[in-house]
């Protein structure tokens, strides 16, 4: 008859521990992540929406870069569906496409040139909305008021 080997209870007691050990330790991560994820979420709903609406062009850096009449009507119109309008006064023109807010950018694809541009979210509050971006080499800010 063959003999039990104590050490292999004791490992599958060690093991049992560790599972049980590791299992809880997945629940609290899976909790954890579950409340973080809604978190998240409505802090990032309540940013995107304030986001939408109409935005007048006010002013931008370098001058040098835009007209008088940029800022006599020119307007960019974010809607809630991801979709925007943009009208330039100098133009008289209105061009479209979509955008996506992720943080503190906004990745916005004209249709008229379906290539994504990247503007960084400088300042957005109730009542201003601050974009920057970068091309080749030169920054450009710009301040949109409602």
């Amino acid at each position: 008859m063959k003999k039990d080997n104590p050490y292999r209870f004791r490992l599958l007691f060690q093991i049992t521990k560790l599972f049980t050990m590791y299992k809880s330790t997945i629940n609290v991560l899976r909790y954890i992540i579950i409340i973080l994820i809604f978190s998240c979420s409505k802090t990032n709903a309540n940013n995107d929406s304030q986001i939408v609406g109409k935005w007048m062009e006010f002013s931008a850096t370098p001058a040098s870069n835009y007209s008088a009449c940029d800022f006599q009507g020119s307007y960019i119109d974010l809607k809630s569906d991801n979709s925007y309008s943009e009208y330039s006064k100098c133009s008289n023109k209105i061009t479209g496409g979509t955008y996506s807010k992720v943080g503190n950018t906004i990745v916005v694809t004209s249709s008229a040139f379906p290539i994504p541009v990247t503007l960084n979210i400088i300042t957005l509050t109730s009542t201003d909305l601050i974009l920057e971006d970068t091309f080749m080499g030169s920054t450009d800010r710009v301040t949109y008021k409602r």
